[in-house]
């Protein structure tokens, strides 16, 4: 009897070998195409080439929305391995959140914590929340769950939570029921902490407010912003004067206002490098002539080098 079964197991353990084989390598390719920032629609792709030089991937895994799963399953458990991590070493951890919306106009909370590990500090993605409403209360539960639900318990907060830091919104600094004011109530050792970029963002917004030149600057660039946003026709018509010079000025998005100072500056740099292609297009097309005439002043050259500088 056991000489019958001790072949089929060996068969059995050969075809588990292989199977294992040919996982292990469409996994690396999955893990080629993140690392590389890769779309997983190029997954198909990479295993027609890997099959025509005659590797051996099976039959299944191949396509991008199982690679998608692969890769969601290897990101749990890393994100596992690390708090788990945290954890066991009773790591003293900082929240970073702040709100956002989603290409679908969803509001979202982007949930961020600073921890300890290992004679570093890195800032590590917690998780991006879908939120039902904005109200502090529904934030602030989740927040609550999402950091349960990752295994920092109330116990473990009240003992390593040391630090919150958001933008300042009412519903996170309001003194009455903001997000920080409601953590004070449940970790009273807690420091609150108002987002350094944040406030020279405001400090940015409100000198460019109070200076004339800057607000008409604003407008200058806007317009540009308005015109090829808002016309496949201008585009095209600015593709054809010069293709290297396209490509920068459809980098160009509304600056200053409530958009950070590095958006501001790719937009302004972009201006500058297409600056030629720019003044050509205007000075072809009449009713841009008060564009054109801008662009040959020289003193709105020396304002688009000095808020290089100034963004820089």
């Amino acid at each position: 009897m056991n000489l019958k079964i001790e072949p089929l197991t060996r068969v059995i353990d050969k075809v588990t070998e292989k199977n294992i084989a040919i996982t292990s390598k469409i996994f690396n390719i999955v893990c080629s195409l993140v690392k590389r920032n890769r779309p997983m629609s190029d997954m198909e792709d990479e295993v027609e080439l890997q099959i025509k030089n005659e590797t051996d991937l099976g039959n299944g895994l191949h396509s991008r929305f199982l690679a998608i799963r692969i890769v969601e399953h290897i990101a749990e458990l890393i994100r596992k391995q690390v708090f788990s991590k945290i954890i066991e070493n009773n790591s003293k951890i900082c929240i970073i959140i702040d709100e956002a919306s989603t290409i679908s106009s969803k509001t979202v909370l982007v949930i961020l914590i600073k921890c300890e590990i290992q004679d570093s500090s890195p800032t590590i993605f917690l998780n991006l929340v879908e939120l039902e409403s904005t109200k502090a209360e529904n934030i602030y539960n989740a927040l609550r769950n999402t950091l349960t639900n990752t295994g920092f318990d109330t116990e473990y907060l009240k003992k390593n939570l040391i630090g919150f830091c958001s933008d300042g919104t009412s519903t996170m600094f309001g003194h009455k029921s903001g997000i920080a004011t409601r953590l004070i109530q449940d970790f009273p050792n807690i420091i609150i902490w108002h987002c350094l970029n944040h406030g020279l963002q405001l400090a940015l917004d409100d000198a460019i407010n109070d200076i004339n030149e800057l607000s008409h600057f604003k407008v200058f660039l806007d317009k540009i912003y308005a015109i090829f946003h808002q016309s496949n026709k201008s585009q095209f018509e600015l593709k054809q004067v010069s293709e290297e010079l396209y490509i920068e000025i459809i980098k160009i998005d509304c600056v200053f206002g409530p958009r950070w100072a590095s958006c501001s500056l790719r937009a302004v740099k972009a201006v500058w490098r297409a600056y030629l292609a720019l003044y050509i297009y205007f000075s072809k097309n009449k009713k841009f002539s008060g564009m054109e005439k801008r662009l040959k002043n020289k003193e709105f050259l020396k304002d688009l080098a000095l808020m290089i500088d100034i963004l820089d």
